[in-house]
């Protein structure tokens, strides 16, 4: 008997809605690489440029877009939007290529790009605090908020930081555009004036007591001294406690240039043998950190322990007084400690020089006439001079701020 099969037709495939176009940015801009230009820098088109977050000193990157789910001629329109959340135009301008006009800047991306977009010869152009307002509002007359805030109080829009906008828009027509919503915005760009890379050049002292308490000098580059803190630390295995992290006190910063910081106590402030630390430079807006530099803390009791050391006539160890010198210096120097800047504290108000050692030329003959050559040659003789403990501990920090220009020409 034959049987009969019944024909099922397969069902076709369900249809996959079309792909949504919109932009990527597949390389970020770098966000403190980039200064502002003043009005008064551009020459031409060539302002700077805003560099990729992948750019290096020989290979510079630039910030990259890609247009996904649509194949065809495009444009795309790049403008500055505050850092607020929902954005607010900003009153910087983009400067530096062709086709940058009132601001912004219009690029033509289609498939001959392969629907990508490198932005090189891109620059933000700040504008004068009085002519903010005037910024804002023909930039609301040429290309209103692409987020459609309104600006509101002009005053409130920090001027250091900025967020790139990207809006797409498909040609439809030849010469006719449509907008996709919604924009796509970068991540911030800091004024490298106000952001700039944090350094610690120099040190009055490169150990301290491990009960805290001792002041010292760094010289730094340019620091907000609203926006800047001092951190101490040690990575120890997790069975020691595991990482150590301590702030000194910033009694004062002086021309952005030199902090003066209270080194703070160890946790164990009754160490008996001497411990490296690492000292570095803290921004507390964004928790960035400065190069580690070796720091020593030492025991407080016995800033410098007698050392033991074998009589050649007998089994049992003796006890040997430290070598001369200022015991406020390592004695044996670590190849990451910064070489010391101190001198001119200790020089300018310890008793005559010739009561030292006549060897070292009295600096108070120089004035403000101190040259690197002339200050290294007198820290060189007093490093072998007898300066008491007592002296050195009851100089202050701050006698030194007649001479910070005389330092940082070091």
């Amino acid at each position: 008997m034959e049987v009969s099969k019944e024909y099922t037709p397969l069902k076709p495939p369900p249809q996959l809605p079309p792909p949504v176009p919109q932009i990527v940015i597949t390389e970020q801009p770098h966000p403190k690489l980039h200064r502002f230009r003043y009005q008064s820098e551009q020459r031409g088109s060539t302002a700077g440029s805003i560099l990729g977050v992948r750019a290096t000193g020989d290979r510079p990157t630039y910030p990259t877009i890609e247009i996904q789910g649509y194949h065809g001629p495009a444009k795309i329109v790049i403008s500055c939007l505050s850092t607020d959340d929902p954005p607010r135009l900003h009153p910087y301008r983009l400067i530096g290529r062709p086709e940058c006009r009132h601001g912004l800047c219009v690029l033509r991306v289609g498939p001959e790009s392969g629907m990508t977009c490198s932005v090189n010869n891109l620059a933000v152009q700040s504008v004068l605090k009085k002519d903010v307002a005037k910024e804002l509002e023909q930039r609301q007359q040429c290309y209103p908020n692409p987020f459609k805030v309104p600006v509101g109080d002009a005053s409130t829009i920090d001027l250091k930081k900025v967020r790139l906008c990207f809006e797409l828009y498909l040609e439809t027509a030849p010469g006719q555009f449509r907008v996709v919503h919604p924009p796509v915005l970068t991540d911030t760009v800091y004024d490298r004036k106000y952001n700039p890379d944090l350094v610690i050049s120099e040190m009055s002292h490169c150990r301290a007591p491990a009960s805290g308490g001792k002041q010292i000098m760094l010289l730094t580059d340019t620091v907000n001294k609203e926006d800047i803190r001092v951190r101490f630390s040690e990575d120890r295995p997790d069975h020691l406690g595991g990482l150590w992290v301590a702030y000194g006190a910033v009694r004062r910063v002086h021309r952005h240039v030199a902090v003066v910081v209270e080194t703070p106590a160890y946790d164990d402030p009754e160490i008996t043998s001497s411990v490296m630390v690492q000292i570095q430079l803290e921004r507390t807006t964004d928790a960035e950190l400065s190069k580690p530099l070796s720091f020593e803390l030492h025991p407080s009791h016995n800033r410098i322990p007698k050392q033991e050391v074998q009589s050649p006539t007998s089994n049992i160890p003796v006890t040997q007084e430290p070598t001369p010198g200022p015991s406020y210096l390592p004695q044996q120097q670590d190849p990451n400690l910064l070489p010391v800047l101190f001198s001119l504290e200790d020089l300018l108000y310890l008793p005559p020089v010739q009561q030292i050692d006549p060897r070292i030329p009295n600096p108070q003959q120089f004035g403000h006439e101190l040259n690197n050559f002339t200050v290294l040659e007198t820290c060189n003789a007093a490093r072998n001079a007898p300066v008491t403990e007592e002296q050195v501990e009851n100089l202050s920090c701050e006698m030194l701020e007649f001479r910070i220009d005389d330092m940082l020409n070091f």
